[in-house]
């Protein structure tokens, strides 16, 4: 299974390292390795502000989880309830099996003075928060760095677009005293507010396309070998089929496994049974045994690079994916009319840590739609946007019964 995500945009989701934003790691090394990372997150959107609220179930160094999120304004940060999730639980369990419509869908002002800018630092439960906004791709990097962020070295290709449109970022990390040093962890961490204004519905998942060098370092040799970003998935077998071939040759040719194509691609794990098939050359037990960990390799690549995302939306209207969204992530995606929320059911279970609704809005009813796919990291070359989704029906019924 991949790592899941769930979204809820009104929006839930929960959402592996990241389909809201890039879990970072202050590795010493470009790479690093995290055994599960499940994020919760809840969007509401009235219209003219989104309100997200995020939260992860983490397995891994306590001392290594940061994060780093995009968004279209400047945000405002805040901690949110302990048991908001609990609560969103209970609400979803009343409505999840009414499933009545299911349908497919295949900043800052201008100026240069300073490249990075830091608007704002704060301690929110065990998180240190700083909300920034940059110019320039290379001094974001740079800066996140500098904080202890250790990005991947493709972190400025992939900031860019949200750099030219003068978005902002947030970035994340857990307060070293709260953290457990080496040890490994699993627990729930404290769900973070963030608000903003957008005109559209967005989930950020661009930057999301970074956990994808989570998998380890030779992904990008294979990709680079491979002349293309590879899927796993869908071209594992394919790969994994050429480089056994190359390996062959090269036992065949007597290469030591330091001149091999298995460690130029990265997989140092197989140096035993390479020098084993080596020194046992013509042996076809020696080579199906080192080919069947290698396809194993490729395997387990191909599991770990898929984000199990499940979103639901609460809107004024059912949703459909934007038409601007990139094709490649909206044909992983399954969209799903669910049922009309009253009001009163929404206050009752979503409050905020006074006891207040989260959610104020005068209409009687909103709509829930729920999003669900197993989304491969190379699918994030964009952001999802959801829009309107006028073809369902429904929507007449429901203001037919309940009023606008």
């Amino acid at each position: 299974m991949g790592r899941k995500t769930f979204l809820l945009l009104f929006c839930f989701v929960v959402l592996s390292l990241q389909a809201d934003g890039f879990l970072i790691s202050p590795y010493p090394s470009d790479y690093f390795l995290l055994s599960k990372a499940d994020q919760k997150a809840f969007i509401y959107y009235d219209g003219r502000n989104e309100t997200l609220i995020l939260s992860l179930d983490y397995a891994g160094k306590a001392k290594d989880l940061a994060w780093l999120i995009p968004t279209p304004t400047q945000p405002k940060v805040t901690k949110a309830p302990k048991d908001f999730f609990q609560n969103l639980g209970k609400l979803l369990s009343l409505y999840k099996m009414d499933t009545s419509l299911t349908t497919g869908y295949g900043g800052l002002p201008g100026g240069k003075s300073e490249k990075v800018i830091v608007i704002e630092r704060k301690q929110v439960g065990i998180f240190q928060i700083a909300v920034l906004s940059a110019n320039d791709p290379d001094a974001l990097y740079k800066w996140c760095k500098q904080e202890g962020y250790n990005l991947p070295s493709a972190t400025p290709f992939v900031v860019k677009p949200y750099i030219d449109n003068k978005w902002f970022f947030v970035a994340v990390k857990i307060e070293k005293s709260s953290s457990r040093g080496e040890e490994t962890i699993e627990a729930s961490i404290h769900p973070l507010k963030i608000e903003f204004e957008t005109s559209q519905i967005v989930y950020p998942l661009r930057i999301s396309y970074l956990n994808r060098l989570s998998l380890g370092g030779k992904v990008e040799k294979i990709d680079a070998w491979w002349n293309s970003v590879v899927e796993f998935r869908r071209e594992g077998k394919e790969i994994a089929s050429a480089i056994e071939k190359e390996t062959w040759n090269d036992i065949s040719e007597g290469k030591s496994f330091e001149q091999s194509i298995l460690k130029k691609l990265g997989f140092d794990e197989l140096a035993d049974e390479y020098n084993k098939a080596l020194a046992e050359k013509g042996s076809i037990n020696d080579f199906l045994l080192l080919s069947k960990k290698l396809e194993e390799g490729i395997e387990e690549l191909a599991k770990r690079e898929i984000n199990n995302l499940e979103i639901i939306v609460l809107a004024d209207f059912f949703v459909r994916i934007a038409d601007y969204t990139p094709k490649k992530l909206a044909s992983y995606l399954k969209v799903s009319a669910i049922a009309p929320i009253e009001k009163d059911v929404l206050e009752n279970y979503l409050k905020d840590e006074n006891g207040e609704p989260i959610i104020k809005q005068e209409k009687k009813v909103l709509c829930l739609t729920e999003i669900n796919g197993d989304v491969p990291y190379v699918a994030y070359s964009g952001d999802l946007y959801l829009t309107e989704d006028k073809k369902a029906i429904v929507i007449d019924v429901i203001k037919k019964t309940f009023g606008k």
